[in-house]
């Protein structure tokens, strides 16, 4: 493929001005001998024989005076230049009005946009096409190299809008970037930016969840501080960026009416995990864009999925830095855990996302994905039908305001982002200012909770009792509740805010010396008066809790969770009367048998 002389585009210029994008033939003779004239003159890849040749193709094609009927609008014995041009320089079809537009669009001189386009093909060269855009990953290192080259040359770009304001890299965005770099790199191939990089199938291992308007300085910065958060390889591991996957001059191609035959979900589908980017600019600008709110719900909550839910990490940038919430334990927590220490690990983590910016996630927390927009009606309109299931033929009617749907999905993902960062949120004391407990309990389809209270600080275990208690949902049917530090209080609280359709209650009070056999005695009037039967519950271990109190709860629950206590009882030591428990134990599992 040869480079775009963009010179001859003051001739395709001139065309447009005549209204004469088709030149008669001795017309095209007289350009292309010009043409070729000047390629040789530039020592161009393109020789006079191959000038000659597309020329006699285009002249046997065309059609003849004799051929032309009468009265048609078609000019006899015409050759269409725009077409010629890109079939000598083997350019992608509409290259040559593309580049048009790009004049147009950044309203710079011919000579002007050669020069930046020639830098572009040496910083990216074309690398090969990869048929399937959801395996279009870029790496953090494939986004440093896009980063540099904006911060080395952005000094000299204007914002498109107007023509006049000098860019910076600090507010550099992909808005900005888009006709500066992105499209003029992909306009000879027609082309992702991610196929300047490579030209085999990179498939994402996260896909990233953001908004065009966040400078791309701190996108990469958040980028970055994953890969080195994870332990993750800067070369190989791949993230999905819309902007860099998608070929930007053929978008129609790459997006659907339904949004489940878009890029985007079928990128979600090979990814392992979502990265959600929020911006310091709004802030936190996806929790408003309709597009991101929809990749959260079907990454995070969508039962169609073969793949389970995926990982949820949250990555800010703030002046203060970049921060991190992770789903879970990283690479090293984890080895710290599976060594013997878990509770280390757990203080680790928490210690390493104390200083996320929880005030950034407060618009997750209040999500309304009916009041989310778009930069194309069009999209919203098929995200907010596809959510409140429209059949296909329905997507491009107008959406409903409301619908149960889209409070079951607005519910479920602020639920989700209220676990996320309950406990940077309880470490900052800023829980009940964000109404987590208030966001949980609206959660009407979550069934399942699980609280170690024992990996926070002794300071805050009692407050984190009282939220989460206050925030069981009604339909919750699996609760497991850890913390060494409860008291007759806390189980009394706990009986009284027990859901009425809890199938499932897993309470792990070891070491609980504050229990004593009143609070027993509650758990055996709720066991036995409140819910169905349990299916199994860890017991306390403490100097103030007899074992026949222990033994009147195991009374109230079936034959299996009481062998299943017994054995979980002794797992810190024997208490008194062991040589009794273990007669006990062992006629249970002689009758279960």
């Amino acid at each position: 493929m040869s480079a775009l002389p963009w010179k001859l585009l003051e001739v395709v210029k001139l065309l447009d001005d005549r209204a004469a994008a088709d030149l008669r033939r001795q017309e095209a003779e007289v350009l292309l001998s010009r043409a070729a004239a000047d390629l040789r003159r530039q020592e161009a890849e393109v020789p006079l024989s191959r000038i000659c040749r597309c020329f006699r193709g285009f002249i046997a094609d065309s059609p003849s005076d004799s051929q032309v009927p009468s009265g048609s609008q078609v000019p006899s014995g015409s050759i269409h230049i725009t077409s010629l041009l890109e079939e000598l320089l083997d350019l992608s079809e509409g290259a040559v009005r593309r580049g048009m537009d790009q004049l147009r669009e950044l309203k710079c001189s011919v000579a002007d946009l050669e020069r930046r386009t020639a830098l572009l093909r040496e910083a990216f060269p074309f690398q090969g096409y990869i048929q399937k855009t959801e395996e279009r990953g870029i790496s953090y290192e494939q986004l440093v190299r896009v980063n540099i080259f904006a911060e080395a040359h952005c000094h000299s770009w204007q914002d498109a809008r107007d023509g006049k304001t000098k860019l910076q890299i600090a507010t550099l965005n992909l808005y900005n970037l888009s006709p500066w770099l992105i499209k003029p790199a992909t306009n000879e191939r027609n082309c992702a930016l991610v196929e300047l990089f490579s030209g085999i199938p990179c498939p994402p291992h996260w896909f990233c969840s953001h908004c065009w308007g966040e400078p791309i300085r701190d996108f990469v910065a958040c980028i970055g501080h994953h890969c080195t958060v994870r332990q993750l390889c800067c070369r190989s591991t791949f993230y999905w960026v819309c902007a860099y996957a998608n070929r930007q001059h053929s978008l129609n191609a790459e997006i659907s009416s339904d949004p489940k035959q878009t890029s985007f979900y079928k990128s979600m589908c090979l990814a392992d995990g979502l990265l959600l980017i929020l911006d310091n600019i709004g802030p936190a600008t996806p929790f408003t864009r309709v597009w991101c709110a929809y990749e959260l719900f079907m990454a995070l909550i969508d039962t169609t999925r073969e793949k389970p839910p995926l990982l949820l990490d949250t990555v800010a940038h703030t002046d203060a830095g970049t921060q991190l919430l992770t789903d879970g334990f990283t690479a090293t927590e984890a080895e710290v855990r599976d060594a013997g220490f878990p509770e280390d690990a757990d203080r680790f983590k928490s210690l390493r996302e104390r200083c996320f910016p929880i005030d950034v996630m407060k618009a997750g927390l209040s999500l309304r994905l009916q009041d989310a927009q778009a930069s194309e009606p069009e999209d919203r309109r098929h995200i907010l039908n596809s959510v409140a299931d429209k059949n296909q033929n329905e997507l491009d009617e107008e959406p409903a305001s409301e619908h149960i749907n889209y409070t079951r999905v607005n519910t479920q993902l602020a639920s989700k982002f209220a676990l996320a960062c309950l406990r940077p949120a309880l470490l900052r004391c800023s829980a009940r200012r964000l109404g987590i407990a208030k966001v949980l309990r609206a959660d009407g389809s979550r069934r399942q909770l699980t609280l170690d209270i024992n990996t926070l600080p002794k300071e805050r275990q009692a407050e984190a009792f009282e939220i989460f208690m206050a925030g069981l949902p009604e339909n919750l049917a699996d609760l497991q509740l850890s913390w060494s530090q409860a008291t007759d209080s806390h189980v009394a609280t706990l009986v009284q805010r027990l859901p009425p359709n809890l199938q499932q209650l897993q309470l792990d009070f070891s070491y609980c010396f504050e229990i004593s056999d009143a609070g027993v005695a509650a758990l055996k009037r709720s066991a036995m008066l409140a819910w169905p039967p349990w299916r199994s519950s860890c017991l306390p271990t403490c100097s103030k809790c007899s074992w026949i109190s222990r033994a009147a709860v195991r009374s109230a629950m079936p034959l299996r969770a009481r062998l299943l206590t017994a054995l979980r009882s002794y797992a810190h030591g024997p208490p008194p009367g062991r040589s009794r428990e273990q007669k006990a134990a062992k006629r249970d599992r002689r009758g279960w048998r």
